[in-house]
């Protein structure tokens, strides 16, 4: 059976656009949402095959999954995956760590279940974004991180019996920022535009309220804070 791709997107329950209004930032945070935190954000497969195997898989995984911060719609990004800012990155990386946690518990918490979802194969993607994570960042210690998580993902492939990708080079993520510094230029100009937008046309509060309220209702996960460091990285990414 083909793998899907495991790649997940950063999906904000509560846009970030929100929150340049003051009136309607102000709303939220009263409502306990604030925009940056890591309870405003799902994990969100990109590839339809990969929403469906995880559906599949057994009960234990997909509560534990749900309880990590993952989702179980698609994502419809498009973007290259190379485009993602280091909090995002922070976002994946806390909600992976919980459910690393669930993972090395279960005694088969490493492997390919009913419906072809491979836990190893999903984090070795992950292992995969934390290298081009570690590139964007450009200096010594950080290409140190991207070659230990290179070797955990091609581990992990090799166990789930899969070929590895040839993928992030330092090429690609050099060109892949560039990109990124273009696009974060233009989303600026947009969200400047929009602000003053929003604030002429006033009202939409109630709304807004109401919709905090229903998140609050349904339960937004909390998770404690996550330091990145070589150490630590290694024994995430090797799903030790």
């Amino acid at each position: 059976m083909p793998q899907p791709s495991y790649h997940v997107d950063v999906h904000y329950l509560m846009p970030r656009e929100m929150f340049e209004d003051e009136e309607r930032a102000a709303a939220l945070r009263a409502a306990g949402i604030e925009a940056e935190s890591v309870a405003n954000t799902v994990l969100l497969f990109r590839d339809p095959a990969a929403v469906e195997a995880l559906r599949q898989a057994p009960t234990w995984l997909r509560e534990a999954m749900e309880a990590a911060g993952f989702g179980f719609v698609e994502s419809g990004g498009t973007a290259p995956i190379e485009r993602f800012d280091l909090l995002e990155d922070r976002h994946r990386m806390r909600k992976f760590k919980t459910l690393l946690e669930t993972l090395k518990a279960h005694e088969n918490g490493w492997d390919r279940f009913r419906g072809g979802f491979d836990t190893r194969l999903l984090w070795a993607h992950e292992s995969r974004m934390q290298a081009l994570a570690a590139a964007k960042q450009g200096d010594t210690r950080w290409q140190e991180v991207m070659n230990v998580c290179l070797d955990a993902a091609a581990q992990l492939e090799h166990k789930a019996g899969e070929p590895s990708p040839d993928w992030p080079t330092e090429t690609h993520v050099r060109a892949a920022q560039a990109a990124d510094d273009a696009v974060r230029t233009g989303d600026a100009k947009r969200r400047k535009a929009a602000t003053r937008s929003s604030r002429t046309s006033g009202g939409g509060l109630r709304w807004l309220r109401k919709a905090a309220l229903v998140v609050i209702i349904l339960g937004l996960p909390f998770y404690g804070p996550f330091l990145t460091n070589p150490g630590m990285m290694v024994s995430l990414m090797s799903g030790n």
